[in-house]
């Protein structure tokens, strides 16, 4: 773990009879002998070739680029690789975008002056990488776009921030968690009304929380040139309009369309 010439491992886990085992590979081995690292003071003074810059007392190598061949495969059917996010990308904005949903949709989520009201049929979301997630990494790979549009029929939100340490998986997670995090500048109303106080201070939470949305796709763009990386995220679900409901309020998870039941572990979600 502490070699100093490791620049990468690989981690994987197994629950095995109730036992939980996990492993992790590094890329290179210490040599017999031989110091596991070179004392200096300052420290990171001698940087070896290959790194950029030293960040937290450490040589930061360059970009790395992750193995188009690695599995699982991200799910782009149509066009690999539509989205440029990896499996792992797209199952975080998946779960995180579902979590949040399931929160809201068991009357746990708390906005500005108590908690939202239930949802009797909140569907919980698919990640689309051919459609939504193709269209999402057209608009956030123009990095010289100042603001970004939705395609016909698509809800879209997007982050951008000037903190160029974050890795594209960061971006993705701070992107989901500042629209959710909008919640707690409205109180949103016993019909879960999308008012004009939702329109201004909490647009993209209502987008993550639109009941008849079925798939989401997003993709990461690293603009560092222009010194911002954003991410952009697309929903299905129907454009709300002032006064409408951005779900439907009763019970959770108590009416699911037909073919549909609720989530064995997202109690409040309907699949």
């Amino acid at each position: 773990m502490v070699n100093g010439e490791t620049s990468g491992f690989a981690c994987s886990y197994s629950n095995c009879g109730g036992s939980g085992k996990l492993l992790c590979l590094y890329n290179k081995a210490p040599t017999n002998n031989q110091p596991l690292y070179t004392s200096n003071n300052p420290t990171c003074q001698d940087c070896p070739q290959g790194t950029t810059t030293c960040v937290n007392w450490l040589c930061q190598s360059t970009p790395y680029t992750p193995a188009t061949d690695a599995n699982p495969q991200p799910s782009c059917t149509q066009n690999p690789g539509a989205d440029k996010m990896t499996y792992e990308m797209q199952i975080t904005a998946r779960d995180m975008a579902n979590y949040y949903r399931n929160l809201v949709a068991t009357g746990w989520a708390k906005d500005k002056n108590g908690y939202t009201p239930t949802a009797k049929a909140m569907n919980a979301l698919e990640y689309d990488c051919d459609t939504l997630g193709e269209d999402a990494q057209k608009l956030a790979d123009d990095c010289a776009a100042t603001s970004y549009a939705s395609g016909i029929g698509m809800q879209l939100s997007y982050y951008k921030t000037r903190d160029l340490m974050l890795t594209e998986e960061q971006v993705l997670e701070k992107a989901f968690s500042t629209w959710y995090g909008q919640l707690e500048n409205v109180d949103l109303d016993d019909k879960a009304n999308y008012d004009s106080k939702v329109e201004s201070n909490a647009p993209d939470f209502a987008h993550l929380v639109l009941g008849d949305a079925t798939k989401l796709g997003c993709s990461v763009k690293m603009c560092e040139p222009q010194g911002f990386s954003v991410a952009v995220c697309e929903f299905d679900g129907t454009a709300p309009s002032v006064d409408d409901e951005l779900y439907t309020v009763g019970k959770a998870c108590s009416g699911c369309s037909a073919g549909k039941s609720c989530h064995k572990d997202l109690l409040g979600l309907c699949v």
